[in-house]
């Protein structure tokens, strides 16, 4: 006897196809823009900048000097491109220049120039999704 294998259907994209559903109240409180949040995770990032710096600084001269720069470099450019994303997209703060500003710092930091990260991202979002 054969096990028939199923399939699950696609997986859902958003809150609607995943039936999930939101009064207007909850989503304007999560929708909220507000400079705090995007500086919490800035401080954050710079702690873990701090912390991984110093790791690789005290590894200096050991076997453990690549695997605390491999981490560095993680927790340097994957913040980077995110907080380059995000601002694109001018979501990250709600200061017009708080967002300019980080998005400026996160492209040069992961080695993009941030108008050509800008222009790019817009194509794709708005081109990205038709058919060829």
């Amino acid at each position: 006897m054969r096990a028939e294998m199923t399939r699950p259907g696609p997986a859902p994209t958003n809150a609607s196809s995943s039936g999930v559903t939101l009064d207007r109240t909850t989503l304007k409180s999560l929708a909220r823009r507000g400079d705090g949040p995007g500086l919490i995770y800035l401080a954050q990032w710079g702690a873990g900048l701090l912390v991984t710096g110093c790791l690789v600084w005290l590894s200096l001269g050991t076997d453990w000097l690549w695997p605390a720069m491999f981490v560095h470099g993680v927790v340097l450019t994957v913040p980077a491109y995110a907080i380059s994303h995000e601002t694109v997209h001018g979501t990250a703060f709600r200061s017009a220049w708080l967002n300019e500003a980080a998005l400026w710092i996160g492209s040069l930091i992961y080695m993009e120039e941030p108008l050509h990260r800008r222009y790019t991202h817009t194509n794709h979002r708005t081109f990205g999704a038709k058919p060829m």
